[in-house]
């Protein structure tokens, strides 16, 4: 249950919220969460049976001129988390891609089809970061399709 006052600044489903509902797990990308403040969306979700909040700031991991977001690991290669267009429609929401460090005049080269499925794609209890606004490319019909290990009418050979 969410309770606030209309003066917390809350909105709910795009509306200002005084008073208090029931929430669900919000099921798709943070942008469509019900609950925001201001710009900075709350995402409800359960995991293992305990429920959550995660709060993502769109502004976070932005900087000027930096048309994609990425992270920079340890050892100086980079991390990021993208989707396409149409993820989600036969493939995973999403995916980790792991390019080398930038060279000398900060550039880098990312190969898509070495991007990898993240860690919540084979488990529910993980949890995930979703793309960044601006990390959705255009429709890629190619690579791994939707996990289906066990589903109706699917063989699986191991070996």
């Amino acid at each position: 249950m969410l309770t606030a006052a209309e003066s917390d600044g809350l909105t709910v489903d795009g509306r200002p919220f005084g008073g208090e509902v029931r929430l669900a797990p919000d099921p798709g990308p943070a942008s469509a969460a019900r609950v925001a403040y201001g710009e900075r969306r709350q995402v409800v979700l359960v995991r293992e049976g305990a429920w959550g909040v995660r709060d993502f700031d769109p502004e976070i991991l932005r900087a000027p001129g930096v048309r994609r977001s990425a992270s920079l690991r340890d050892d100086g290669s980079l991390w990021a988390v993208f989707a396409y267009a149409a993820s989600g429609n036969g493939s995973y929401r999403y995916r980790f891609p792991y390019p080398a460090a930038p060279d000398a005049e900060g550039l880098t080269t990312v190969d898509f089809n070495r991007a990898l499925l993240p860690p919540c794609a084979f488990a529910d209890h993980l949890v995930c970061p979703f793309p960044p606004p601006g990390n959705t490319l255009i429709e890629v019909a190619a690579g791994e399709r939707m996990l289906a290990w066990g589903a109706p009418g699917v063989n699986v050979r191991r070996g």
